[in-house]
């Protein structure tokens, strides 16, 4: 299938290969992030919206109590 992709494209334009290359790259790069990623900070993450002691949490709440 790619490669009549590429038939298609003869040498006509450049930019939907380059475009092609670019998802790639991009694709991979973020899959070798993520499975490089901590357990520690993926918990971390994880907990984050049920941390009630989050500081989000806490700015969310004194914003509130200004207005």
């Amino acid at each position: 299938m790619i490669s009549e992709y590429f038939k298609s494209v003869n040498g006509e334009s450049i930019l939907p290969i380059i475009s092609l290359i670019v998802f790639f790259a991009l694709f991979i790069a973020s899959t070798v992030w993520a499975l490089r990623l901590k357990k520690g900070y993926i918990n971390h993450m994880e907990q984050l919206p049920l941390d009630s002691n989050s500081e989000n949490k806490n700015n969310f709440e004194m914003k509130n109590e200004v207005n």
